[in-house]
């Protein structure tokens, strides 16, 4: 877990404290970690299920590393979906895909679903104009 936050997320924001059976997965002086952006990957890989991921009154948060975030709602239905912090963090990273940062999985699926059905429309349509166009030629 803390390979990850640091090696895949780029954010640092847990690390190792103690030695031996004390050795325990925790924010720098346990404090709330500002580098933490929410997105759960640390709980996601712990291999011993250490660490959970709780969410309740529009945030969520890792119970063990002290960290509660506000969630951020979805642009399209309005519903809480990711930290606040986690979706700023990927408009950063993926400048050209920022609008589909602000949608949740669902909103997000739709929207690629619409949009592959109105260009599947509009090339149908305009293959068909083609061709009558070549018919009466």
């Amino acid at each position: 877990c803390v390979r990850v936050c640091a090696e895949v997320i780029g954010r640092h924001a847990i690390g190792y404290a103690n030695r031996g059976v004390e050795r325990a997965v925790t924010t720098p002086f346990t404090d709330p970690s500002e580098a933490c952006i929410g997105c759960g990957a640390c709980v996601a890989v712990c291999p011993t299920g250490a660490l959970h991921l709780d969410e309740g009154n529009g945030e969520w948060g890792i119970r063990e590393l002290n960290t509660r975030l506000p969630l951020a709602p979805c642009q399209g239905c309005g519903r809480p979906f990711a930290a606040a912090r986690q979706v700023a963090e990927v408009r950063r990273r993926m400048p050209a895909n920022g609008d589909a940062a602000d949608l949740c999985p669902a909103c997000k699926r739709d929207a690629v679903c619409l949009n592959v059905e109105t260009n599947v429309i509009v090339g149908s349509q305009k293959i068909a104009s083609e061709r009558k166009g070549s018919i009466h030629v």
